[in-house]
């Protein structure tokens, strides 16, 4: 990620200290840091702690239109790792849960796969 450069503001997802510390040193506003992971250290840090509670309603809310706009645009891109068919449900589960409990996976099953 260092290489990219600076970035305009980051979601961290892992919670782990390299991936705050590396949020914290790509982004210079660290009012438009978050984490839905690392809550022991957002304080510290002074970046936000979406936890659901405690206000993260209203920062996703706040943020949707932002998002969609940039998405709509193609200057958001958001990076799917793997897809499967439905049918595979059962054998891929172990690919949804790794060793953090902080990794998402959703389920689509009107939505056509393409590879």
């Amino acid at each position: 990620m260092r290489a990219i450069g600076r970035v305009d503001a980051a979601l961290d997802l892992v919670g782990t200290d390299e991936a705050l510390d590396t949020s914290v040193e790509l982004v210079a506003d660290r009012g438009r840091i978050a984490t839905i992971a690392g809550f022991g250290r957002a304080a510290e840090l002074g970046i936000a702690a979406l936890t659901g509670a405690d206000g993260g309603q209203a920062i996703r809310d706040g943020s949707r239109a932002e998002l969609i706009a940039l998405a709509a645009t193609g200057r958001l891109e958001v990076t799917v790792d793997q897809s499967f068919p439905l049918s595979e449900a059962r054998e891929r589960t172990a690919i949804c849960r790794p060793a953090t409990p902080t990794a998402k996976s959703y389920s689509f099953p009107n939505v056509p796969i393409h590879d």
